[in-house]
């Protein structure tokens, strides 16, 4: 189940990496396991997956524009041939149960016998029942919990949470200003449980809670100051840029077709990947290279679009510029395991990226012999007629 939230988290974009690890430390915890392992799941599915989706996400939309650019360099800006946000959506449906079933399996498998047994104090007791008082409490906070999302589900379609130019959900403020409604959310049920049970008489009760939460994340404020000093810096050389422009220029040059070329090409974008972790950056240098240079060769932009996007998600997981990384670091650090090291936390990490970037690839390469549409109106070649 955390596999699967976190597959599909990226309706939510970047805050699926920063929300779903913790809350599946939380519930490994619960159930009486290694919260590391937890972590780990949340951690993993919410990167592996990035591109996989039950739904139609903002990442859809974005990627689909940014592909219609590339095929005006080919077509003329005139052009009226184009893909839409749904153009890979066949195959990312199947590609969520895949990930799913390769993250439950590794985490089971592989990741809880190298974490090993939990050692650390911090555990829930699932032991102890709960008093009548906290019941009321959790009772108090799910119907907070169930107004407030009854506002936000008429914000968005009676309000202004919608977007203001089509009144649907892609696009709209509701996805831009997800992370303060999250902290919205959890701080309105928090506040009336912490009224219910007591926990909470005052302001200066709910001052000390923020600031004892914050306290411990002292270290990754300070990591953070560093981080954005290098992340500002790598972007201001155009290193990432320079690269997916070589990597592209290369794939170009060398005159592979079929297979062994969508390898190559998914190959090359998992390489740049380490370097440059902003899927709509990587595409707006690359896609206007591979796709016209695919469709001469006679494959549909949706096509050339979803192999794209095989290469650009598993290694989100163990990229070193990604800040969610080291954000995810931190909280085991402080939480769990103060003596986790990156390169650790890393190397449980790769058995379960290689499996799951393997299968992708076979499975998008049995896709294509089986020369099924990738989407509605999306097959694997182009229409008779287009160049």
């Amino acid at each position: 189940m955390i596999a699967l939230i976190g597959t599909c988290g990226n309706l939510a974009s970047d805050t699926c990496s920063v929300l779903v690890p913790p809350l599946g430390a939380l519930a490994f915890m619960g159930a009486g396991r290694s919260p590391i392992v937890g972590m780990f799941c949340g951690w993993l599915s919410a990167n592996l997956g990035f591109s996989a989706n039950l739904f139609i996400a903002g990442t859809d939309s974005l990627l689909a524009g940014i592909t219609n650019t590339s095929i005006k360099v080919l077509l003329g800006p005139d052009a009226t041939f184009e893909v839409d946000s749904a153009c890979n959506w066949y195959f990312m449906f199947c590609s969520t149960i895949l990930i799913t079933l390769i993250v439950g399996w590794c985490t089971n498998h592989l990741i809880e016998k190298r974490v090993g047994p939990y050692k650390g104090e911090t555990m829930l007791d699932t032991t102890k029942p709960l008093t009548d008082l906290e019941r009321k409490g959790l009772r108090k906070a799910g119907v907070a919990l169930l107004v407030y999302a009854v506002v936000i589900v008429a914000g968005i379609y009676a309000g202004p949470l919608a977007n203001p130019q089509t009144g649907g959900v892609i696009g709209s403020l509701f996805l831009k200003g997800l992370i303060p409604l999250i902290l919205f959310m959890f701080l309105i049920c928090g506040i009336v449980y912490g009224k219910t049970v007591g926990v909470i008489k005052s302001e200066r009760d709910l001052s000390k809670i923020f600031t004892k939460a914050m306290a411990s994340m002292a270290s990754f404020v300070a990591f953070c100051f560093t981080a954005g000093q290098f992340t500002a810096l790598f972007g201001w050389t155009n290193l990432g840029v320079l690269l997916a422009i070589a990597g592209a220029d290369f794939l170009k040059a060398v005159n592979f077709t079929g297979i062994p070329m969508f390898v190559a090409l998914v190959i090359l974008v998992i390489f740049i990947n380490l370097f440059m972790t902003s899927g709509s950056a990587k595409w707006t240098f690359l896609g206007p290279v591979f796709v016209p240079m695919l469709m001469l060769m006679n494959y549909h932009p949706a096509w050339i679009q979803l192999l794209y996007r095989i290469g650009d998600s598993p290694t989100n997981a163990l990229s070193p510029v990604s800040p969610y990384l080291y954000m995810c670091l931190a909280v085991v650090n402080e939480k769990y395991d103060k003596d986790m090291k990156l390169g650790t936390f890393i190397a449980n990490c790769i058995p379960t990226i290689f499996i799951a970037q393997v299968a992708w690839i076979v499975f998008a390469i049995a896709w294509f012999l089986a020369g099924l549409p990738v989407g509605p109106g999306a097959p694997l070649h182009l229409p008779a007629g287009i160049l």
